[in-house]
């Protein structure tokens, strides 16, 4: 791993708040901890609890996301936000304009569900860095994005772009059930990684030959 301020030197420490890599050269040392110079000069002047992130409301932000993305804009994640209301437009517009099963209903119901739930988590994540970061502990940043929130743009932006090019979209009435199998194959896939990461564990965990119990 890389410091975090010189990009070409390897890290051999990394600050107690905000986790950032450091450098031999950027590091420094107090009570046996050790922080960048962001950190430590705020800790000595004791603004760190005053600049911890602002308490958040878990069941507010759920509460708010039954209006799609304004969980995520009180969480403070603007983009996010911005794009789970993307999302759902551009799904009931795909509904009203295709008879594609219950593909587009799913989708809808995927995005306005999982909106309240990410809001609802990400109000916890957010709770519980700013009581680390009052006591002064390791603190880890909060993600702005997920894999499924990618996946899903990528798709209704393709979908929106074939239909706004002409493209019959047709076929997708026949073909969504391929999302299904996808989906089940990613999941298969992961369980059987962590059967086998447990595997190795175990393996790890037996002794060797020679060696004692």
């Amino acid at each position: 791993m890389k410091c975090y301020y010189h990009k070409k030197v390897e890290a051999v420490h990394s600050c107690k708040l905000c986790a950032h890599p450091l450098c031999q050269k950027c590091a420094r040392e107090l009570k046996g901890h050790y922080y960048c110079d962001d950190c430590l000069q705020k800790l000595i002047n004791g603004q760190l609890v005053a600049e911890k992130l602002p308490s958040k409301s878990p069941g507010g932000a759920a509460l708010l996301s039954l209006i799609p993305g304004l969980g995520q804009i009180y969480n403070g994640q603007i983009i996010k936000g911005i794009a789970i209301i993307f999302l759902f437009v551009s799904f009931i517009l795909l509904a009203e304009s295709y008879e594609a099963g219950p593909l587009f209903p799913l989708l809808i119901m995927a995005v306005y569900f999982g909106g309240i739930i990410d809001a609802y988590r990400t109000a916890k994540l957010l709770n519980l860095r700013a009581k680390k970061l009052e006591l002064g502990e390791k603190v880890e940043a909060i993600p702005q994005g997920s894999m499924w929130w990618g996946v899903l743009l990528v798709i209704a932006g393709l979908l929106l772009l074939l239909h706004n090019m002409g493209i019959s979209l047709y076929w997708v009435s026949r073909g969504w059930p391929l999302i299904i199998i996808a989906l089940g194959i990613y999941m298969l896939r992961n369980f059987f990684l962590g059967l086998k990461k447990e595997e190795e564990k175990g393996e790890e965990a037996k002794p060797k030959k020679g060696e004692k119990k």
